[in-house]
């Protein structure tokens, strides 16, 4: 009984940070559709982890991202269709014009206080968590 696909795929997102702010995109497909995530793909035979995550920042986003490291990793397992594994980079920006593309309906940067309004997929928002992003309070005025 083969799909056709091999599993588990493997997947880059990435973290792009600009001073205190984090960017997030609407994912425009499923699965996620709607929900605010962080931009990403698979990653293509003999590419690395480093080029697949440049390469889907610029297609999805605009920007042209320095990567840094490895910050965690995710397994996401849902028989019989999905088994992915998503590896989640560092990066800052250092170039390009911000625009949604490719998957994405939307994309900005989100102020670390701003992220528990926003509508995210639940891998985002477990790995935001454990980054120390969703444990942020306004600051008063």
């Amino acid at each position: 009984m083969s799909s056709g696909k091999q599993f588990p795929r493997l997947g880059s997102a990435v973290v792009v940070i600009q001073g205190d702010s984090i960017l997030l995109g609407v994912r425009g497909k499923e699965p996620n559709r709607g929900k605010w995530v962080l931009p990403g793909g698979k990653i293509h035979p003999f590419e690395s982890i480093t080029e697949a995550g440049r390469r889907e920042i610029l297609e999805e986003t605009g920007l042209d991202v320095e990567i840094g490291g490895t910050l965690t990793v995710r397994e996401i397992i849902d028989p019989p269709s999905e088994h992915r594994l998503i590896v989640f980079s560092s990066a800052t920006p250092v170039g390009g014009q911000l625009r949604p593309s490719s998957d994405l309906d939307d994309v900005r940067f989100w102020h670390r206080w701003e992220l528990g309004t926003a509508d995210l997929s639940p891998v985002v928002a477990d790995v935001l968590d454990e980054l120390g992003w969703l444990d942020q309070e306004p600051l008063a005025a």
